[in-house]
């Protein structure tokens, strides 16, 4: 047989008709799944402490892993905010509004491109309890610390 197969469910069906009587197993096939492009998610599992060179300690030292906090949202009315702007009475009247006025088209600055986030691990040394970040970091949709 050529190398290159064509997979469509009357070559599948043939073959299993001729392995049918025989009491070896030979593959099971499921059409659903062939014709559907699942789209595979990224996890990644690490563990929980790791021995790695602490540069303070300036020797290989235990370090617990984590992950590096998103923080938190900004205010509505913190200095330099659209919304605070406007309350203070800024761009009145007509014409162009500059920095205040309207966003450009749903294009863009809207629209999300990536399915996942980039993750920075940050490892935590327990002997002088000083912690660095990892050089990269990992474009993963999740990452499972055990």
């Amino acid at each position: 047989m050529s190398q290159n197969i064509i997979l469509n469910k009357e070559y599948f069906k043939n073959i299993l008709r001729t392995f049918k009587n025989s009491n070896e197993i030979y593959f099971l096939l499921d059409f659903k799944n062939l014709t559907k492009n699942k789209k595979i998610k990224k996890q990644m599992k690490l563990p929980k402490k790791t021995k790695r060179f602490c540069p303070k300690c300036n020797e290989r030292t235990e370090q617990k892993i984590g992950l590096v906090s998103i923080g938190h949202k900004r205010g509505s009315l913190k200095r330099g905010s659209l919304i605070r702007a406007k309350k203070r009475g800024a761009m009145p009247g007509k014409g162009n509004k500059g920095r205040y006025g309207s966003k450009p088209a749903i294009k863009s600055w809207k629209r999300k491109t990536k399915s996942t986030t980039r993750k920075v691990i940050i490892y935590l040394c327990k002997k002088c309890g000083k912690s660095r970040h990892a050089k990269k970091s990992r474009r993963v949709s999740k990452i499972l610390i055990e």
